[in-house]
């Protein structure tokens, strides 16, 4: 009896391990969708700051991007190590354009804005390739796309 007792105990140490990890992982999928969202709004308001040439929107939204790019989300093991350099990358966008800002450099801005939605969309593409293939099957390898069932080629 005392033998059950014990197995007992220990599968439901084990099921409450499992159930923690589980929502662990998603509270951090959470985060980093939270994460994704505020980039993704903090690059939205950066375009408007370059379309009305407002120095202090492209500022301000900049330095979030800034804030933002020090929540990392992705472990180097599920990208294969380039997460890490797309963040690293992106962060340093982020700080030209508040340096671009505060010397009212509009061309310069334009420049470093178009880096960074590039940046935005090699990291997600990435990730499709690496991370999530299983998602996207047939998705996008080497730069080629898939258009009407047909590979083509992007670059």
């Amino acid at each position: 009896m005392r033998r059950y007792f014990n197995i007992l105990c220990l599968l439901s140490v084990f099921c409450l391990l499992m159930g923690s990890i589980g929502l662990a992982e998603e509270v951090g999928k959470k985060k980093l969708k939270e994460q994704m969202q505020r980039k993704l709004s903090n690059t939205q308001d950066l375009l408007e700051g370059i379309v009305m040439e407002d120095f202090e929107k492209i500022r301000k939204s900049a330095n979030n991007l800034v804030d933002v790019c020090e929540v990392v989300g992705w472990t180097e093991e599920k990208t294969k190590g380039q997460f890490k350099d797309y963040d690293t990358h992106f962060h340093d966008l982020a700080s030209e354009l508040v340096a671009l800002a505060d010397a009212r450099n509009l061309e310069g801005s334009q420049n470093k804005y178009n880096q960074v939605v590039m940046m935005c969309i090699n990291c997600h593409q990435h990730v499709r390739d690496v991370e999530a293939s299983e998602k996207y099957p047939g998705g996008t390898h080497k730069g080629e796309y898939l258009y009407e069932g047909k590979h083509i080629h992007s670059r």
